[in-house]
């Protein structure tokens, strides 16, 4: 008899389990990998110390996009982007989660013992003309603020978003 009950209660115990274990797909987006290419990259921005009377300088980061209807191209424009003194190739990678278009830039190697700030271009494709939220996922970007901004394609197909900047490389 006891042990018909132990059998009873595992089975139970086991159809409760494998119950709970359905799967919720209510909070599932659907992802999807882009095809992102950096089409160009500044050379480091040394510039900006030696055109400033002290080593005192601030950089935000500046994000301009343009849209081409035609190709379905969307050109983002990352303006003081840091990298690696010596970085050596620079990748982008992006996804569309939802509509969330996430990106992501990536150096090849960390070649020196300083980083650098770079104007760097990426071009993705495929991309339809409605609303979205353009983030990027930056090496140094450390504590500070990340790159998140709201563009409507169907409404305007270029503009820009700036993000404060306060700790090295963008500060000095």
């Amino acid at each position: 008899m006891k042990r018909i009950i132990t059998y009873c209660a595992l089975g139970l115990l086991g159809s409760l389990f494998l119950n709970g274990c359905e799967l919720d797909d209510s909070n599932y987006v659907e992802t999807y990998i882009l095809d992102a290419e950096v089409t160009s990259m500044s050379d480091c921005k040394v510039h900006i110390l030696e055109k400033t009377a002290s080593t005192d300088f601030k950089a935000d980061a500046k994000v301009y996009y343009q849209y081409n209807e035609e190709t379905k191209e969307l050109t983002l424009t990352h303006e003081n982007a840091a990298f690696n003194c010596c970085p050596g190739e620079v990748e982008s990678r992006a996804i569309l989660r939802g509509s969330n278009i996430v990106v992501a830039e990536v150096e090849q190697k960390q070649g020196c013992n300083c980083t650098c700030l770079y104007d760097i271009t990426i071009v993705i494709k495929e991309i339809e003309k409605k609303g979205y939220v353009v983030k990027f996922n930056e090496p140094y970007l450390g504590n500070q603020v990340q790159i998140s901004f709201v563009i409507n394609l169907a409404e305007a197909t270029s503009g820009s978003a700036t993000f404060a900047r306060d700790l090295y490389p963008w500060v000095g």
